[in-house]
């Protein structure tokens, strides 16, 4: 028999929950300890054997479908703390049923040595511990803690001697919001998915605002100089990083082709990236060994000793077809016969930039003919699909640009983009950029 006291809806909407998100009648063990955490928790008066209570809250309630929610929970972690061992594992259990990827903590100082070991969506922490168990005053001094640890990460603060006051100084020193103990399961749980949902939209925002920017950054569109023409695309990742390519005219009516891919992800490589790119734009004279010194001297001294960048240079001189690049530890880039039957791969010639200063790199030289096509890429284009076990690689590179040679080069690039795209299921975990450049009829002939 089950015997329920209280308040029983609000023992019920809590496995409403469960049933919704699927634990209820699947293979999660309940024994009696997690029963007496969760009538205790929700000061409810319970006596049945585990499997009898489940049975009989389960046939309550049909199956339902699953609640639409504003974020993806599964991979969510959730930092705990508490001095109360009863207390952890009553949120332990409540939040892991939820979805949740649960860490805990037992003390302040085990709470800043795990942020400062990994990386949380959320910290919801006691106010009250052992040193001081009523005013919160050590509760307030771990908020400020954990703020200056954790960034941007929400901090829901909980405490059985709660105020308006308490409140107040703990949204004040970096808290999002406060919960009172004894806590309602409900509430707890809408409040870390409306603030885990909160800070994902933010930092949603200010990622597309970067994106933006560094869209921004790359030329707008292709063209053509004397004897060439010629076209770039980025297709973004999922996360900001750091691809670069531009086209730069040089003294004597050269043309210069840039591809580069700054180490690292995020806001930090895009970063790196506009600097790059402030570097290459400001050498317009010289040759390429000149500028490409130049630009590692510059980027060297201003990039931490752990970045740095892989660059395909080119520049085409129109009066003698001729291509000269350097291959600064990027993947080669392909050049086609006008008939495609001819592929020579541009390999690298010299290392990355901004690792050590002194940069030398040899020059290739190259004559090119009416009909030739080149393609540079950066290597999310050949590690496209790697997620699903084979990338796809530079032999599918070549076939699928041999199948668009007799294309326009922005038709070109957007092809083999979308080959590579499709091969990846539209899932790639790196930008994928590419150049190409195409030699035509000089002008006035």
């Amino acid at each position: 028999m089950v015997v329920i006291a209280r308040t029983a809806a609000d023992l019920c909407r809590f496995f409403i929950h469960q049933r919704n998100n699927g634990v209820i009648g699947q293979p999660l063990a309940f024994d009696a300890k997690i029963v007496d955490i969760v009538a205790e928790s929700l000061g409810h008066n319970i006596r049945a054997e585990p499997a009898d209570f489940l049975k009989y809250i389960a046939g309550l309630f049909p199956a339902a479908t699953r609640p639409t929610r504003s974020i993806e929970i599964a991979n969510m972690r959730v930092l705990v703390c508490d001095d109360q061992a009863d207390v952890v594992e009553a949120l332990r259990l409540l939040l892991k049923g939820a979805g949740y990827r649960i860490e805990t903590a037992d003390s302040p100082a085990t709470l800043v040595g795990k942020l400062d070991d990994g990386k949380y969506d959320i910290v919801l922490m006691d106010m009250n511990y052992s040193r001081d168990t009523t005013s919160g005053a050590e509760g307030l001094e771990l908020v400020s803690a954990v703020r200056a640890r954790a960034g941007k990460v929400p901090i829901v603060v909980m405490t059985a001697w709660s105020s308006v006051d308490l409140a107040v100084e703990a949204m004040q020193r970096g808290a999002s919001d406060f919960i009172q103990k004894p806590w309602d399961n409900h509430k707890l749980l809408g409040v870390v998915e409306r603030q885990i949902s909160k800070s994902a939209r933010n930092a949603y925002s200010e990622l597309e605002i970067a994106r933006t920017v560094q869209q921004g950054l790359f030329p707008s569109r292709g063209g053509k100089s004397d004897g060439i023409e010629f076209e770039g695309l980025c297709v973004p990742a999922r996360e900001i990083g750091g691809d670069y390519y531009d086209f730069l005219q040089l003294e004597g009516g050269r043309q210069a082709l840039i591809l580069a891919d700054v180490s690292g992800k995020g806001v930090p490589a895009a970063l790196l990236m506009a600097n790059l790119q402030a570097l290459f734009r400001t050498q317009t004279a010289g040759d390429l060994k000149t500028i490409l010194r130049n630009v590692n001297s510059h980027f060297y001294r201003s990039t931490p000793p752990a970045h740095f960048a892989t660059a395909f240079f080119a520049i085409y001189d129109p009066a003698a077809r001729r291509l000269q690049y350097a291959n600064c530890g990027h993947p080669p880039a392909m050049l086609f016969g006008r008939d495609g039957a001819s592929c020579r791969k541009l390999d690298t010639t010299a290392t990355v930039l901004g690792i050590m200063d002194g940069f030398e790199t040899d020059v290739e030289t190259v004559d090119v003919q009416e009909g030739d096509s080149l393609l540079m890429f950066t290597d999310g284009l050949t590690e496209a699909g790697i997620e699903d076990g084979e990338e796809f690689g530079e032999e599918r590179i070549e076939e699928v640009l041999r199948r668009h040679l007799h294309l326009p080069v922005s038709e070109l690039v957007a092809g083999v983009a979308r080959a590579a795209e499709e091969y990846a299921k539209g899932q790639h975990a790196d930008d994928m950029t590419l150049v190409a450049m195409r030699v035509v009829p000089k002008m006035g002939i």
